[in-house]
C-alpha cells in the first residue's frame, strides 16, 4: 500500500478543503485512502520548529512521498531526507 506523508502548515480545519480536494482528486484518480493509500496527516499548526520533526517522522515511517507547500516545510522535508545535502531552498 502507497504511504504518503502530508505536512499541512496550519491546522487541519485551516486547511479541510485544501485536503478534501486533494484526497477528492486521488480518489478520481483511483487511490482510496484505506484501500490502497495511506495518507499519514501532521499539522503544524503554525508552528514552524514542528516541520523537521514530521518530516523526520515520515523518514522513520517509510512514507513514499512528503507532500506540503511552502518554503519551510519543503526545505525540513528536503534536509529529512536528504541529511547529506546542502538546502539552499532552491
Amino acid at each position: 500500500m502507497a504511504t504518503i506523508g502530508l505536512l499541512g502548515t496550519s491546522s487541519a480545519a485551516a486547511q479541510s478543503q485544501w485536503t478534501a480536494a486533494f484526497v477528492q482528486r486521488m480518489h478520481d484518480l483511483g487511490w482510496v485512502d484505506g484501500r490502497n493509500l495511506t495518507i499519514e496527516y501532521r499539522w503544524a499548526e503554525g508552528r514552524s520548529e514542528r516541520f523537521a520533526e514530521f518530516a523526520a517522522e515520515f523518514v522513520r515511517l517509510k512514507v513514499d512521498v512528503i507532500l506540503t507547500h511552502n518554503t519551510p516545510p519543503v526545505i525540513a522535508a528536503k534536509q529529512a531526507t536528504y541529511p547529506d545535502r546542502v538546502c539552499d531552498g532552491g
